[in-house]
C-alpha cells in the first residue's frame, strides 16, 4: 500500500510539474509575440489604434482587438496547452503566431491575401495625397501601381515604361510649379510596404535600397528638377509608422 501511495504522489508530483512547465512555455511565447507588436519609440500607439479600431465593423474589430493585444490563438500557442501541432496549416512549415499570420506566410503571400491589405492600404495613400495637392491647387499628375488603375500612358509627362527599370513603384506622383514664368517639375517616387511593426526601419532601407536606381535614372531626366523616395510603412495591424502620422495621412 505504501508503495502504491509513493507511485501515486510521484505521478501527481510528475504532472504538476509538466503542467508548471508548459505554463511557463506559453508565457515565454506569448512575450516572444509581443516583442514584435512594439517599435522602438512608438509615439500615440493607442490613439492611432483606438482610431482604427472604432472604424471597423464588428468581427474585424474583435478580430483587430485579438491581434493588436496578442489575444489570438495561435496554434502555437495552443501547442503548449494540447496536443496541436503548432505549425501554420498553409505553409505547414513555420510556427503559427501572430507575426507570421499578418505577415510572415509566404503561402498567404503567394495567395495574395496581404496584397489584398497592402493595395487597400495604397488606396487610402493616394486618396489622401489628391485631396491635399487638389486642396493646394497644385499641377499634378498621379500613377498608382494597382491592376485596372496603372496604364503607363498616365504616367508623369517624360516618364517612360523604360525608365522603370522593370520595376513598379506604389506610386509616381510628378507636380508642376511656375516660378517667374519658368516650369519647375519634382517627381515622388513613393513606396508602400505593410510589415511587422519591428520591422518598420528593415523595411525602409530595403525599399530605399530597391527603388534608388529608378530615382537615380529620373535624376538624369532634363524635363525633372527634382526627385524625391519616399517609403512609407503601414503596419500588418494597421498602425502607421511615425513618418506616416506626422504626414497627416491617418486623419483620413
Amino acid at each position: 500500500a505504501l508503495s502504491a501511495d509513493r507511485e501515486g504522489t510521484c505521478k501527481e508530483l510528475k504532472k504538476q510539474q509538466k503542467i508548471k512547465i508548459i505554463k511557463e512555455d506559453a508565457k515565454a511565447s506569448k512575450s516572444c509575440e509581443k516583442t514584435w507588436m512594439y517599435e522602438e519609440n512608438a509615439e500615440d500607439l493607442h490613439e492611432t489604434y483606438t482610431k482604427i479600431l472604432h472604424s471597423l465593423p464588428a468581427k474585424q474589430m474583435e478580430f483587430a482587438v485579438k491581434a493588436v493585444s496578442n489575444g489570438l490563438i495561435t496554434r502555437r500557442w495552443l501547442s503548449f496547452v494540447s496536443n496541436t501541432d503548432g505549425k501554420c496549416p498553409l505553409c505547414k512549415r513555420h510556427d503559427h503566431t501572430i507575426g507570421h499570420i499578418l505577415a510572415g506566410c509566404k503561402t498567404a503571400l503567394h495567395q495574395g491575401r496581404f496584397t489584398y491589405r497592402h493595395d487597400n492600404v495604397l488606396r487610402v495613400i493616394r486618396g489622401w495625397l489628391k485631396k491635399s495637392l487638389e486642396e493646394s491647387n497644385t499641377k499634378f499628375t498621379i500613377w498608382t501601381d494597382l491592376v485596372g488603375e496603372n496604364l503607363d500612358s498616365s504616367l508623369p509627362k517624360g516618364i517612360l515604361p523604360k525608365h522603370l527599370n522593370g520595376m513598379r513603384p506604389d506610386i509616381i506622383i510628378s507636380t508642376t510649379t511656375t516660378e517667374k514664368g519658368v516650369d519647375n517639375t519634382a517627381v515622388w517616387i513613393i513606396e508602400l510596404t505593410c510589415p511587422t511593426e519591428q520591422r518598420f526601419r528593415a523595411s525602409n532601407d530595403l525599399k530605399r535600397e530597391k527603388y534608388e536606381p529608378v530615382a537615380a535614372v529620373f535624376r538624369k531626366l532634363a524635363n525633372i528638377n527634382v526627385v524625391e523616395l519616399v517609403q512609407i510603412e503601414v503596419g500588418a495591424r494597421g498602425r502607421p509608422a511615425s513618418n506616416v502620422s506626422s504626414a497627416g495621412v491617418t486623419e483620413t
